[in-house]
């Protein structure tokens, strides 16, 4: 994430920060002078978000809609600790890549955990081979099935 943070620093204009939670990145990068996009689905996070940019004053883009981020295009995408709570990562890389200015980045992780079990049931198996990510959506369904 480090390297992730300099690219930003050096170069990035716009950020979008996906699924981020409770915006430390998203406040971060705006109280640096960033232009800042945060999207996060979950209400909370969401109104967290909104009241922490109006209150601070940071200017961050507020959005829980995916479809409103189609037409939008990012100097650099952060999508921190997201990828194994997705049923689909493959789809959502192509989604976030198609969203990068040319010449931008992208730093994308997951949580190296099992899952989906009763611990952590929103969590599914991302494998990765090749440097990139294979997907068993079966595999992922019948487990997340009995850990529910």
């Amino acid at each position: 994430i480090e390297r992730a943070f300099e690219f930003c620093e050096r170069n990035s204009g716009s950020i979008l920060d996906f699924a981020g939670g409770t915006g430390g990145y998203s406040i971060f990068f705006a109280s640096r002078g960033k232009d800042v996009t945060f999207f996060d689905s979950n209400i909370m996070q969401y109104n967290w978000m909104m009241w922490v940019s109006k209150k601070r004053n940071l200017g961050i883009k507020v959005y829980r809609n995916i479809n409103d981020l189609k037409d939008k295009k990012f100097d650099f995408v952060l999508a921190s600790d997201i990828v194994e709570h997705v049923l689909d990562p493959g789809s959502l890389m192509k989604f976030l890549t198609s969203l990068i200015n040319k010449g931008g980045g992208m730093f994308a992780s997951e949580l190296n955990m099992p899952g989906p079990d009763e611990i952590a049931p929103m969590h599914f198996k991302v494998e990765q081979k090749d440097g990139g990510i294979l997907y068993n959506l079966e595999e992922n369904m019948k487990t997340l099935t009995r850990a529910r």
